[in-house]
């Protein structure tokens, strides 16, 4: 089982790269089918037929594929699975393998146009299922670029701190060429933080850039040659498209004006008796139609760039640290002409600048950790919905099959009870889970008490039912495992509609908090929710311990139903009172946490 993981992230990434590829040949079969699209029939024997039909043929394998993989994960990692059925599931909606099948067939009819139709919207859709398969390392690499920003904000402080010390060394007379050096070796530093950010910046934009051109440039091509306001107005410089111009063809006369035309040189097609004289507002008009012509071009030309995009903030913190960098070196040339007072006010300039691209990087960093607990809260709130349907559904079996009076139970009952334990451990796995991700997570401290107590009342009752004990007592564990489970929902749904009407207002603001704030990490859940769950657990302690008080009055009293009630009610109480004794014990422990904060 150890070795599992590794081999299920092996066969996920050659289904990636199967897409990839996949991806990579059809966008060929395309320009192949686009370019011999003059063609009137293809012949059998067509390479284009054959690719396609390997594309298809390849693509159906990954299919099941994507199925096979779906099920084998689906015990040891089910957000995996949930995904891969996701994505199979989309590819049967969007019609993907009829859509290649379908390409195959037009194309040895000879319909290539309608071939290159299907070709189009199939890359699409493949790339669209590349994305989202690829959406399953966001959380590794969410937390990789968190290390990243933070420990560049790290080193940033330092070097502020550093320029900060020089300035004081600078007003206090200190001598310049020992200033100068110091101020020399942070440029420095500062240069290698600035390398590192344009680094990490040039790499996202190539990737981004990859993923546009590989959605565009299929389709770019055939549609741009498809526009007929594009073809010749294209062929024209921009230089050329003067005001003065007659039409476009004449743009290589060099001759604007009407009157400087020679008769010789006008072409009967161009020009007509009785038409010089209405030429001039003609010429006015063509002239206007040309203007505006251009200008469509040029703003067609601007929309057609994509590349200039708004700045995020890790390219605005590194131009802030640029400009900190440029008035370091301007300090030290100050310092190096015995300049002092020039030079501390190139050291201020500095100093302001680093904790601008501070406050740009905490930005970054505010925005990644809200990414990261709007994933964690709605894979937490799937997780425990699952695990509610599955006790809602076992402890409706188990009220169903305590019906039966006790001295009709037999083997057939004990097999159903067994059937349920079996069911139950399943939940408790599911609790396992549950419980990895909090504490990945790690900074709540009242919902890994919750998740560790249902898993300690799903392992219970599974004995219990494994000895076919379906009582009261397992029962009311079962219910407080389900109130337990809902009032989770719950408090993840409302931490989900809090932190979306935070990043409604942190829109509406369009600022960052100040830098103080960024470099505390925001907790998966609000304190007052962590509070309120503390006060649910301690209600349903209370409510347990009066209901177990209740029985074992009953029991004393010896006013028993067997079919609710076991008859050893002691031997099966006692060491439950125990268990809520401990529990009190830890939630008084991690309230203290919570007051404390010692999971921050």
């Amino acid at each position: 089982m150890k070795h599992h993981p590794p081999r299920m992230n092996r066969l996920s990434s050659l289904i990636g790269i199967s897409v990839w590829l996949l991806v990579g040949g059809l966008c060929w079969i395309v320009t192949s089918a686009s370019a011999a699209q003059s063609g009137t029939d293809a012949p059998a024997e067509d390479p284009l037929v054959a690719r396609q039909s390997s594309v298809a043929q390849r693509y159906a394998r990954l299919e099941e594929l994507l199925l096979r993989l779906a099920d084998v994960e689906s015990r040891e990692n089910p957000e995996r699975a949930a995904l891969l059925k996701r994505v199979a599931k989309q590819s049967r909606e969007k019609f993907v393998l009829e859509k290649l099948q379908g390409a195959g067939t037009l194309i040895a009819k000879g319909q290539l146009s309608q071939a290159l139709e299907d070709q189009k919207t199939a890359t699409t859709d493949l790339q669209s299922l590349l994305k989202l398969l690829l959406s399953e390392d966001r959380s590794s690499r969410i937390r990789d670029e968190k290390k990243r920003i933070a420990e560049i904000i790290k080193q940033l402080r330092l070097t502020e701190r550093n320029e900060r010390s020089v300035r004081a060394r600078t007003e206090n007379g200190v001598d310049l060429d020992e200033v100068a050096k110091e101020q020399a070796e942070i440029a420095k530093r500062a240069e290698q933080l600035s390398d590192e950010l344009n680094a990490q910046d040039e790499t996202s934009e190539k990737s981004e850039q990859d993923e546009k051109s590989e959605s565009t440039d299929p389709n770019a091509d055939p549609s741009a040659e498809s526009k007929p306001g594009e073809s010749k107005p294209a062929e024209s410089k921009p230089d050329e498209m003067k005001p003065g111009e007659n039409k476009p063809s004449e743009s290589e006369s060099g001759e604007p004006k009407p009157s400087e035309s020679k008769p010789s040189e006008s072409k009967p097609s161009e020009s007509k008796p009785g038409e010089s004289k209405p030429s001039e507002p003609q010429q006015g008009e063509q002239q206007q139609a040309e203007q505006k012509q251009g200008e469509q071009q040029q703003g067609e030309q601007q929309q057609n760039k994509p590349q200039q995009p708004p700045q995020s903030p890790e390219q605005l913190a590194e131009q802030q640290l640029k400009k900190a960098i440029e008035s370091m070196k301007q300090a030290q040339e100050k310092l190096a002409q015995e300049q002092r007072s020039e030079a501390t006010e190139e050291q201020r300039q500095a100093e302001e600048e680093l904790r601008k691209a501070i406050d740009k990087l905490e930005k970054i960093l505010r925005q990644l950790r809200e990414e990261e607990i709007e994933r964690e809260l709605a894979k937490l709130e799937a997780r425990l919905r699952k695990m509610a349907a599955m006790q809602s559904a076992i402890l409706d079996e188990t009220i169903q099959l305590a019906k039966t009076p006790a001295p009709q139970r037999n083997r057939a009952t004990d097999l159903k009870a067994g059937d349920l334990s079996f069911e139950e451990q399943k939940i408790t796995l599911e609790a396992d889970r549950a419980m990895l991700l909090l504490k990945e997570e790690g900074s709540s401290v009242a919902f890994p008490e919750v998740i560790l107590q249902l898993r300690e009342d799903t392992r219970r009752v599974a004995t219990r039912l494994g000895q076919s004990k379906i009582d009261a007592v397992t029962q009311g564990i079962q219910n407080d495992i389900l109130a337990a489970l809902e009032e989770m929902i719950d408090a993840l749904a409302k931490a989900q509609r809090d932190l979306e009407k935070k990043k409604q207002q942190e829109q509406q603001q369009q600022q960052g908090q100040p830098s103080g704030q960024g470099s505390q990490e925001e907790p998966l859940v609000e304190s007052l929710a962590e509070l309120k769950l503390i006060r649910t657990m301690q209600t349903r302690i209370q409510s347990t311990t009066d209901r177990y008080g209740e029985l074992l009055q009953d029991d004393n009293a010896g006013d028993l139903d067997n079919s609710k009630v076991p008859e050893n009610v002691g031997e099966d109480i006692l060491p439950l009172l125990r268990d809520l004794a401990q529990r009190q014990d830890r939630l008084y422990q991690i309230t203290r946490d919570l007051v404390t904060k010692r999971n921050r």
